[in-house]
C-alpha cells in the first residue's frame, strides 16, 4: 500500500476528498482502538527498575537529544520560535515519548517486548506529568 501510495504522490495524483474524509470519519478510529487493544496485549507486567538502564538511555535520547537536535535544525534555517509556524509544534514532537508502535514492532520482531513496553508506559507518564505540565508554563 506504501508503494502504491509513494507512486501516486511520484505521479501527481491527489487523494479524492472523500477517500480522506471516510478514513477520518469511519477507519481512523476503530484501527487506532486495534492497534491500543493489540499493545495491551503485547504489554508484560514488569517493573520499571528491571530495565533502569535502558529507559535513563531512551528517555535521555528523547527528552534531550532529539529536542537538542530539532533546535540546531531550527537555528539552521534561521526559523523564529516566535513567529514562524512550524518550531514549536516540531520542537513538542521532538519531546514527545515513543510510541506504541515501537511496542508492535518488537512484538513482530521477536525484540524484547517488555523493554518497550516499559519505556512506552513510564515515559509516557514521565512526559505527561512532568514535562508536558513544565512546558505548559514556560
Amino acid at each position: 500500500a506504501l508503494l502504491f501510495a509513494s507512486l501516486f504522490v511520484a505521479l501527481g495524483a491527489p487523494l479524492p476528498e472523500e477517500v480522506g474524509s471516510f478514513f477520518d470519519a469511519h477507519l481512523a478510529g476503530p484501527f487506532f482502538f486495534l492497534m491500543l487493544l493489540f499493545a495491551g496485549y503485547c504489554l508484560e507486567a514488569v517493573g520499571p527498575g528491571k530495565y533502569r538502564e535502558e529507559l535513563l538511555m531512551i528517555g535521555a535520547a528523547r527528552f534531550l537529544v532529539s529536542p537538542a537536535v530539532t533546535i540546531l535544525a531550527m537555528l539552521a534555517m534561521d526559523l523564529s520560535f516566535s513567529s514562524d509556524l512550524s518550531p514549536k509544534p516540531s520542537l513538542l514532537l521532538s519531546l514527545m515519548p515513543p510510541a506504541v508502535f515501537n511496542m508492535i514492532l518488537a512484538h513482530s520482531y521477536r525484540r524484547e517486548v517488555g523493554l518497550y513496553g516499559a519505556a512506552v508506559m513510564c515515559l509516557t507518564l514521565f512526559s505527561l506529568f512532568l514535562l508536558l505540565p513544565l512546558l505548559f508554563f514556560l
